[in-house]
């Protein structure tokens, strides 16, 4: 007898805008070689190309894509780096430690050469969002590299954690987390704008918190893909609703005077 269906699983986009917080509603879905839809291991890694469709949607509806945040899985795929640079649109993406970014004398470098290259002096201590436990404190900063054809810069923006937080895996020492994203950006962007961008992308963990917790996202037993999209469709109508009405309710705060980024 065959054995158990794998659940479905679906690639959501996250969107933010000044006045709330929510869910792209629109679902993106994967029919594999099986014709089976939904994401089995090997589709997995096409999910950056489906990133593309979820821009598509802010695009045709004449929406400004402030920045594109994204983890590793989607910043070390040249080719959405260079559908979104195309097109355009900034980014600020992770990357992996050994991923070769193009300077501007047409040399190429690790990011992690490059951070061993930065004076301690650039470094500078930033809180890119609050958390559960107060401000992200990390030492950021960025090295430019070579710019588009389409004559916007690209950055590399280092993040480094403030305390000794992670084993070194030959010393078996405590040393401090660093962090690497490649940034496209529009001439002149600042390193507190690059910082606060940064930290926007934990608000697609929290989208997705707020969604189990509040219209129970993940609060389903299926193994149909029918019945997997009627349950997440439901839930993602009912939190673009709870969100519109919030934003009606309760109007955006402006930040304190005097508050650094």
């Amino acid at each position: 007898m065959p054995g158990p269906r794998t659940p479905p699983a679906g690639l959501m986009a996250a969107f933010r805008t000044p006045e709330h917080l929510g869910q792209l509603p629109k679902l993106h879905v994967y029919i594999d070689e099986t014709g089976d839809r939904g994401f089995s291991e090997r589709s997995r890694s096409q999910s950056p190309f489906f990133a593309m469709t979820a821009l598509v949607v802010p695009q045709e509806d004449e929406w400004t894509v402030t920045y594109f945040l994204a983890d590793e899985a989607y910043g070390q795929c040249r080719a959405l780096r260079a559908w979104l640079e195309e097109r355009r649109v900034r980014y600020v993406l992770a990357v992996p430690k050994d991923e070769v970014v193009p300077l501007p004398d047409e040399r190429t470098r690790q990011a992690r050469e490059l951070y061993a290259l930065v004076p301690e002096e650039v470094f500078e201590r930033r809180s890119c969002a609050d958390g559960a436990k107060g401000p992200r404190d990390y030492d950021w900063a960025t090295v430019h590299l070579a710019p588009t054809v389409q004559g916007l810069e690209r950055h590399l923006l280092i993040r480094r954690s403030t305390v000794l937080n992670k084993e070194d895996k030959k010393t078996g020492q405590l040393v401090r987390e660093i962090s690497y994203f490649l940034c496209h950006t529009a001439p002149g962007a600042t390193l507190a704008a690059l910082v606060t961008a940064a930290g926007q992308r934990w608000m697609v963990e929290e989208s997705f918190q707020v969604a189990k917790g509040q219209v129970g996202l993940d609060e389903h037993e299926v193994r149909k893909w029918c019945s997997w999209y009627r349950h997440t469709t439901v839930c993602m109508l009912a939190m673009a609703f709870m969100v519109a009405v919030r934003s009606r309710l309760i109007p955006c705060q402006p930040p304190a005077p005097g508050l650094r980024p």
